[in-house]
């Protein structure tokens, strides 16, 4: 009786914590967004350069009584009389910006301090579609370059709207259409791999956990444990894996751990978050990290680095106990699932 309780207690905690089996010896974590599913959403974004409707201060969220005096906005696609503007700057601007941010840190500052706009008096609220211009609009990660020597410089006079991003809308009008194909099958082939827990990490706010379990059941693939689905609201990926998952070892040993994202602010976090693993003694193999294309859903690695004690058994023949499950780019099958 003391055994079977002991199991159910366990089954219990892997079901709602971020907690693995004793036999784990490989992780391998999804991004949801434009990773394993191609959805559309977004924010819209509120002038707020006194930074005085904020949930909390110097932060990011629009304070939900913001809205007691102020109409609030929806997505332009939908068609309302409330309707945002259209984003300033595109995705493909914010990337030439982006690049300028090492080649010309001056030009790129006054450039981005343009668009921002924080010395006007009023600014129409927007629909900011994407996770690029979130970042750009925030000026967090990739940007802070440009204010590391006068920080208090950094605009800050957006706020933003998230409570869309609670529902999950798909790009190609449902679940089963919206897959990306080549990330799905290497997700089927995790989830059946031995020794291997695999996690999804979402952008996005814990009360998405449940829509994303849904998405697993509509396209015909095996549900993992809620607990290891979790949303970071907006923090930093590579942060939660250090402390949640590569650091917070009890009873198993992580060996091996693989993620795949679309977002170069997330890579770069979850890759130095490996990196800092790996000097700490916490993965004796390897560690990796796919970049994946947006909208097809193929990949290709995009940082690679090994344990201090490889582990000999990483270098076996897919299927055998220690391997982690992985494809490498080039060998993606885009057969629908």
């Amino acid at each position: 009786m003391k055994l079977i309780m002991e199991s159910w207690r366990r089954y219990l905690t892997e079901m709602t914590e971020m907690a693995f089996r004793r036999d784990t010896k490989n992780v391998v974590g999804f991004d949801f967004d434009h990773t394993l599913a191609r959805t559309s959403g977004g924010q819209v974004a509120y002038f707020d350069p006194g930074q005085k409707f904020r949930s909390k201060p110097g932060g990011a969220e629009i304070n939900p009584k913001y809205f007691e005096i102020h109409p609030k906005r929806s997505d332009p696609k939908g068609g309302g009389k409330n309707a945002a503007a259209a984003a300033p700057i595109s995705d493909d601007d914010i990337a030439k910006l982006l690049a300028m941010v090492k080649e010309n840190p001056d030009a790129a500052r006054k450039l981005v301090l343009k668009y921002m706009g924080c010395n006007e008096k009023s600014k129409e609220p927007f629909w900011a579609p994407t996770q690029a211009q979130l970042d750009f609009f925030t000026q967090t990660r990739q940007w802070q370059p440009l204010w590391v020597k006068n920080p208090e410089q950094r605009p800050n006079c957006w706020a933003f709207d998230f409570s869309s991003r609670d529902v999950l809308g798909w790009e190609q009008g449902t679940p089963e259409a919206s897959q990306q194909i080549p990330v799905m099958k290497a997700f089927k082939e995790a989830v059946k791999a031995p020794n291997t827990e695999v996690i999804i990490l979402t952008s996005r706010k814990d009360a998405i956990k449940t829509q994303i379990a849904q998405y697993l059941k509509d396209v015909n693939v095996t549900v993992i444990p809620m607990g290891h689905i979790a949303g970071v609201a907006g923090k930093s990926k590579g942060d939660f894996i250090y402390r949640e998952v590569l650091s917070n070892e009890k009873d198993y040993d992580i060996k091996n751990f693989i993620f795949y994202d679309d977002s170069e602010a997330n890579i770069a976090t979850i890759s130095q978050s490996i990196q800092k693993a790996i000097n700490d003694g916490l993965i004796e193999g390897y560690g990796k990290v796919y970049r994946v294309e947006k909208h097809k859903g193929n990949y290709e690695l995009a940082f690679e680095a090994e344990g201090k004690k490889p582990d000999a058994a990483a270098a076996a023949a897919p299927g055998q106990s220690q391997q982690a499950p992985e494809a490498a780019a080039g060998q993606q099958d885009e057969t629908p699932i």
